[in-house]
């Protein structure tokens, strides 16, 4: 059709499609665009930087079936000004091969439905600026090895009687 406003270009190529440019390219949409691939796409940028702004609105990727893997070859970083919610439906684990440093300038809660272990290869310690309780729901025990286990109370903490 060739109506003023109804113009529409077509490009077809019964086999392959090559498009060389030289210098820049620039592309102007003022509507949607829409990219269907069948196969596979490959978008290489050999210098320079990538940039990607949604100005209004939401991004989403979805990788229906198969793996998604992220490679940085450098340091990254990740900012949300929002709430962040993340959901694993399977199991997640974490490895760090350098030091794991978490600093929350809130409150922490951990809440487990199973059993919680916290193994340490060196030493482990536990610090609080206020009051630090522990409180059992079943029979607990503190062993230690030939050490033994040191009692220290506070000096206004009247003392235990025997009798």
């Amino acid at each position: 059709e060739d109506k003023a406003g109804e113009e529409e270009i077509y490009l077809h190529a019964q086999k392959d499609m090559t498009v060389a440019i030289l210098n820049d390219r620039t592309t102007d949409i003022g509507h949607d665009e829409t990219t269907t691939v069948k196969n596979a796409r490959t978008v290489t940028i050999s210098e320079g930087d990538e940039s990607l702004t949604v100005t209004q609105g939401a991004r989403t990727v979805k990788v229906e079936a198969g793996d998604e893997t992220h490679e940085v070859g450098g340091k990254r970083t990740l900012t949300v000004t929002g709430d962040e919610t993340r959901t694993y439906e399977a199991k997640l684990t974490e490895t760090v091969t350098g030091d794991y440093i978490l600093t929350v300038k809130g409150g922490l809660t951990i809440k487990v439905s199973g059993n919680v272990a916290i193994q340490a290869d060196g030493g482990l310690n536990m610090k609080s600026g206020g009051a630090f309780s522990i409180a059992a729901g079943g029979p607990s025990r503190v062993s230690a090895g030939s050490s033994g286990v040191t009692r220290s109370r506070s000096p206004t903490a009247p003392r235990p009687s025997c009798g």
